[in-house]
């Protein structure tokens, strides 16, 4: 079996061959919480290699370029500022009020700050 991955660094022909596994009907659920899981450790993997400059001696060299490259370019710079610019706004759809303030108060004083009320 020949997984495909499209990876901004890789490409979009890049395949891995893994060996064949027979799942039973009804595994999908755990299959994907599985992926999921993966995932997330691979997300921190890559973090620490892009930010905190940890060993990849486990990429392939030329793989590893094709990361440096993407990281450098205009494009990914640019995701990378309104992203680290929407973490930091304290208005907008990733807001969080709930907690101690209760939501009356919390549309409440959003109405003030924005001028209308929120939808």
């Amino acid at each position: 079996m020949k997984l495909r991955f499209f990876g901004p660094a890789l490409g979009p022909h890049a395949t891995l061959q893994v060996k064949r596994f027979k799942f039973h009907r009804g595994d999908e659920a755990n299959m994907c919480k599985a992926w999921e899981i993966r995932m997330v450790k691979a997300w921190g993997l890559m973090h620490n290699i892009h930010e905190k400059g940890a060993p990849h001696h486990w990429i392939p060299d030329d793989i590893f370029r094709r990361y440096e490259e993407y990281w450098r370019s205009p494009e990914y710079q640019a995701m990378r500022r309104a992203n680290k610019a929407n973490r930091a706004s304290s208005t907008g759809g990733s807001l969080h009020t709930g907690g101690s303030t209760i939501y009356p108060a919390a549309a409440k004083k959003m109405a003030t700050e924005i001028g209308r009320d929120p939808t």
